[in-house]
């Protein structure tokens, strides 16, 4: 919990301290080996997170978040004989969740490299999950009856991603194109601040950075 709550502070170095102390005090917690995993993931170091997973796997075979895991972090070094071991265990638990109602344990970027004939299905089952748990902690909704009828159109952009990411290759000079005589946009991150060209560029050419 506390390695959880350092790296939403962005506290990466402290969040593996954390998570590497949790391993000690209890090696045989699959929890504590996940979370290490977890962390070495998020600094870009594949290698040392399958060797976390590889740790806990045999502690809880049946465990389908820790295969699915380990085969994704496999696929990002080319690890060809861990995928070729994996992949039809994660295929099968993907097809045993669908089955049985329930959100796969494999995302769905998992889903479409083994199997991509199931990957709808994978997605619908994680946005119906996320739908879930966000209707079950917000509250309702309500705009304001008066509307502000002077000056432009205003957007937020909400994002985890502003930074060296997929998503701001992707959406690059979106701020920039703006009509600004019609439209303001607001950008909202509540992702890691990289301190990347992609970051400082959205927080340039946004009219708000937040």
């Amino acid at each position: 919990n506390l390695s959880t709550a350092l790296l939403r502070q962005e506290r990466i170095a402290e969040a593996e301290a954390a998570a590497r102390r949790a391993v000690a005090v209890a090696p045989d917690n699959v929890a504590t080996h996940r979370q290490l995993a977890s962390v070495l993931a998020l600094q870009d170091r594949p290698r040392e997170s399958i060797e976390a997973l590889r740790t806990v796997l045999p502690l809880d075979p049946e465990d389908e978040t820790v295969g699915a895991e380990l085969l994704y972090q496999a696929r990002q070094i080319c690890d060809w004989n861990t995928i070729g071991a994996l992949t039809p265990n994660v295929v099968a638990g993907i097809e045993r969740a669908l089955r049985e109602g329930r959100k796969p344990a494999a995302t769905p970027f998992t889903a479409i490299a083994v199997a991509p004939e199931l990957e709808g299905e994978v997605a619908r089952a994680w946005a119906d999950d996320i739908e879930r748990t966000a209707v079950a902690i917000s509250a309702p909704f309500v705009h304001a009856r008066d509307r502000r009828q002077d000056g432009p159109l205003r957007i937020g952009y909400l994002s985890g991603d502003y930074r060296a990411h997929a998503t701001m290759h992707l959406i690059g000079s979106l701020f920039s194109r703006h009509d600004r005589t019609r439209v303001a946009c607001h950008a909202y991150s509540y992702g890691i601040d990289d301190r990347g060209r992609s970051r400082r560029r959205v927080e340039i050419e946004a009219d708000a950075f937040v």
